[in-house]
């Protein structure tokens, strides 16, 4: 029955993608789409499409760092099956949940639910660092005179801005603080106590790794934004690129702040893309295509590589006790700088 309502919901969300993308088609003009497609500058579409490297291996080391305490010599070769096999499972599961059991099933670590915790660690860090980074600019923003200042979109900026930094303030406080997470796991009902042992690694987590984990974040967070302004400027030459990034910045931030209500949340960076974009100067036909050609780069094209590597992974494993797997950590990986 679970699993039915999960196919249903995949399934809605998946045509709730198509709406909204097909709505935003429609609304921008097809014709203007194709134009805008055709006349691309080569060279900027090239530059975009080498900036997906560097940004794969900022996402990498992000989550490599919060695996030191479980896999301290974990392999550069493991690390990237993991997180290119992890972009497979993910892509057609709501809110990319299935990153977490390629990634997982990617490692020789035994406790599959520790390993998953991390990846949800880093999901929280390039959430704080989006929010942070979409707080500043909208403010910056809105009270320089770029955003719409009737009284209505003036309440709406300030709801955004109180729910951005609200949001970032909390989960940045739990985030530089992991041991309190686990005090807080202490603290929950019996039927819980594996999550405990699940997330004991916490105490092992040194501010060393959480505070670089937090860099190679920060960097792949300024990568995919420049990405997009490229991509923006590729299909309107005419705009800005200060401009182009502002515009991408605030596109992600409502992105980050709004939930997982369509697959892979397509139509909701798109549809943020075209409203903000034009607010400094991008044409909207621009805008949806620069949108688009990042979710092709960044999530679909991963994906389809990631195929290569979830051959032979097995989703079935052996039940080992919580507790002891927590605590141990296979030595048979060969060192890197990972």
């Amino acid at each position: 029955m679970a699993s039915f309502r999960s196919r249903v919901a995949t399934a809605v969300k998946a045509l709730l993608a198509v709406l909204v993308v097909g709505y935003l088609v429609l609304y921008v003009d097809p014709a203007a789409i194709w134009a805008t497609a055709r006349s691309a500058n080569s060279w900027l579409l090239a530059l975009a499409v080498a900036m997906v490297l560097p940004n794969l291996w900022g996402n990498a080391r992000a989550w490599a760092a919060l695996m030191h305490p479980l896999m301290p010599r974990m392999s550069t070769r493991v690390m990237w099956r993991a997180v290119m096999a992890g972009f497979a499972v993910g892509f057609f599961t709501p809110a990319r949940v299935g990153e977490y059991a390629g990634r997982a099933f990617s490692v020789t670590y035994p406790n599959k639910w520790s390993v998953t915790a991390t990846v949800l660690l880093q999901r929280l860090i390039d959430l704080v660092i989006g929010l942070w980074g979409g707080t500043l600019v909208l403010a910056y923003v809105w009270t320089s005179g770029s955003l719409p200042e009737n009284v209505g979109w003036g309440i709406g900026w300030e709801v955004v801005l109180g729910a951005g930094i609200g949001f970032a303030g909390g989960v940045t406080a739990l985030l530089l603080a992991p041991r309190m997470v686990l005090g807080i796991v202490r603290w929950l009902p019996d039927r819980w106590v594996s999550w405990r042992a699940h997330l004991s690694f916490l105490e092992r987590l040194s501010m060393r790794s959480v505070a670089a984990s937090f860099a190679w974040s920060a960097f792949r967070y300024l990568v995919f934004i420049a990405q997009m302004a490229v991509l923006v400027q590729a299909f309107d030459p005419e705009v800005a690129f200060a401009g182009a990034f502002a515009g991408s910045v605030l596109a992600y931030y409502i992105r980050y702040l709004l939930p997982a209500v369509t697959l892979m949340d397509l139509g909701v960076r798109e549809g943020a893309a075209v409203f903000f974009l034009p607010l400094f100067g991008a044409d909207p036909a621009a805008a949806l295509n620069a949108a688009l050609a990042v979710f092709a780069l960044n999530i679909a094209a991963p994906s389809l590589v990631g195929v290569l590597f979830i051959r032979g992974l097995s989703f079935k494993h052996a039940a080992v006790p919580a507790a002891h797997a927590a605590s141990s950590a296979p030595d048979d990986q060969p060192s890197s700088s990972a």
